[in-house]
C-alpha cells in the first residue's frame, strides 16, 4: 500500500467515526437524559403515591417480556457482549431498543430500587445499530465488515455511559474492556472514547449540572501505609465475590422455579413489596448517595442494614426479571464496605478508605481494572492516585477468575 493510500485509509476513517461518533453522542445524552427524566415522574406520579406501584410495575414488566421482548429483561451487560462480539448481527434492534428503555424506566420508575449501567449500554448499543439500519435503508453503506458492526455497537454503549457516569473517559474505556477477559482492542477504544465524549459534552449542554460529579480532596496514603491499603483492597475485592456468589444463588432460584418466565416479574415485585414495608427500605439505590459516606462514619446500625437490603433487593430484581443494573450497586456496596473498615482501620483516612473500597469491589465484580481507575478518577475529580490503582489493581486480580457477567465467564 502507498503511502497516499494509506493516508486516505486513514482519513476515512478518522472522518468517519467523528461524524458517527457526533450523532451517537448526541442522540445518547438525549437517551440518558430522557431516562433519567421519565423515572423522576414516574417515580413522582406512581410510586410515592400508591402502595402498590411495584406490583403494577411487575405487571408492565411481565407484559413486556411476553408480548413484546423478551430481551428487556435482566442486567443488559450480558446480552451486550453477546451480541458485539456475535458474528451475526443484532436482530429486530428497534424493538430491543424500545423494550428495554421502557422495562428500565418501569424498573426504577415503579420498582424505585436499581441502577442505570448495563441496561445502557445495551441501549446505546441498539441504538447504533438502528442507526446503521437507517443509512442502509438510504442505500448509505458505511459500515461493510465484522470489525465496523463491532465498534458501531461499542461506540453506541458508550454514547449513553460517558454521560450517566459524567465519565467521557472512563465510559469508554468501560464499553470495551468490559467486553474482553485480558486485553483492550484499540480499534475498539478510541472510537469507544470519542463516543463517549460526545455524549458528556452534548448532556451538559442540555444539562450544565453534572449528576454524579463530587468534589473530593482525597489525601494522598503514606508509603507506610501502602501494605495496610493493600490488605484493605483485598478485603474489599473478596466481599465483591461474596456478592456475587449471593446474586448468583438468587439467581439460581429464580431460574429453577417452576413457574413460566413472564410470571417472575410478579413475584420479584412481590417479595420487594414485602420487604420495603416491613423493614421501611426507602426507595432508591443510587451513585449519588456516595458522596455521604465519604464524609461521616456510619453509627446507626438500622441505616446499615437498610443499605445492605437494597443491595440484596436490587439482586432479587435482577433475578427476576426487571432491567437493572448491578455496577451501580458494585458502587455503593464498595464505598459502604470502606466506611465500614473506618473503625478497624482508624488512621487511615476515611475518604481514603472509601474510594479503595469502592474501586476493589467495582474493579473485582465487573473485571474492568483500568475503566474503575479512570472512572472513579472522573466521578471524584482526583487525581490517578494510589488509593484508586491500588483497589482496582487488587480487586481485578482476586475478581480475574469470576465475573457477574454470565457471557464472560462461559467464555
Amino acid at each position: 500500500m502507498s503511502f497516499d493510500d494509506f493516508y486516505k485509509k486513514i482519513g476515512f476513517y478518522i472522518i468517519k467515526w467523528l461524524i458517527i461518533n457526533l450523532l451517537l453522542g448526541f442522540l445518547g445524552a438525549i437517551f440518558v437524559l430522557i431516562l433519567k427524566k421519565g423515572i423522576v415522574h414516574l417515580n413522582d406520579l406512581i410510586y410515592n403515591r400508591y402502595y402498590l406501584a411495584p406490583i403494577i410495575g411487575s405487571l408492565i414488566m411481565a407484559i413486556l417480556v411476553r408480548y413484546f421482548d423478551f430481551r428487556a429483561k435482566g442486567l443488559g451487560t450480558d446480552l451486550y457482549i453477546k451480541y458485539t462480539k456475535s458474528e451475526f448481527p443484532l436482530k429486530k434492534p428497534l424493538r430491543l431498543l424500545i423494550s428495554k428503555f421502557f422495562a428500565t424506566s418501569v424498573t426504577l420508575g415503579l420498582i424505585g430500587i436499581g441502577g442505570l449501567v448495563g441496561p445502557l449500554l445495551l441501549i446505546g448499543s441498539s441504538m447504533a445499530i438502528v442507526i446503521n439500519k437507517v443509512f442502509n435503508y438510504f442505500k448509505v453503506r458505511i459500515f461493510n465488515s465484522q470489525l465496523d458492526y463491532r465498534v458501531l455497537s461499542i461506540c453506541g454503549a458508550a454514547a449513553t455511559l460517558g454521560p450517566l457516569l459524567g465519565a467521557p473517559l472512563g465510559g469508554g474505556i468501560f464499553a470495551s474492556e468490559i467486553l474482553y477477559k485480558s486485553s483492550l482492542d484499540y480499534n475498539d477504544l478510541f472510537p469507544a472514547i470519542l463516543g463517549s465524549s460526545f455524549g458528556y459534552y452534548f448532556y451538559h449542554a442540555f444539562l450544565p449540572q453534572p449528576g454524579l460529579n463530587i468534589d473530593l480532596g482525597l489525601p494522598e496514603a503514606s508509603l507506610k501505609e501502602l501494605l495496610l491499603l493493600i490488605f484493605v483492597a483485598s478485603i474489599c475485592g473478596i466481599i465483591g465475590q461474596s456478592f456475587i456468589s449471593i446474586f448468583d444463588f438468587i439467581h439460581n432460584f429464580f431460574k429453577r422455579l417452576k413457574i413460566k418466565s413472564f410470571l417472575k416479574p410478579l413475584m420479584a415485585g412481590c417479595i420487594v413489596l414485602i420487604i420495603m414495608e416491613l423493614f421501611k427500605v426507602e426507595s432508591f439505590i443510587n451513585t449519588v448517595g456516595i458522596n455521604q459516606l465519604f464524609f461521616t462514619p456510619l453509627r446507626e446500625g438500622r441505616m446499615i442494614v437498610l443499605v445492605l437490603f437494597k443491595i440484596l433487593l436490587t439482586m432479587v430484581i435482577i433475578a427476576g426479571g426487571f432491567s437493572a443494573a448491578i455496577v451501580d450497586t458494585a458502587l455503593i456496596s464498595g464505598a459502604l464496605t470502606g466506611n465500614l473498615l473506618y473503625y478497624i482501620f482508624p488512621n487511615i483516612p476515611l475518604p481514603v478508605l472509601v474510594i479503595i473500597g469502592l474501586s476493589a469491589t467495582l474493579s473485582s465484580i465487573a473485571n474492568i481494572p483500568l475503566a474503575t481507575m479512570v472512572i472513579v478518577s472522573e466521578i471524584f475529580n482526583l487525581n490517578l492516585s494510589l488509593p484508586v490503582i491500588i483497589g482496582s489493581i487488587i480487586g481485578y486480580l482476586i475478581g480475574r477468575p469470576k465475573a457477574v457477567f454470565k457471557y464472560i465467564r462461559e467464555e
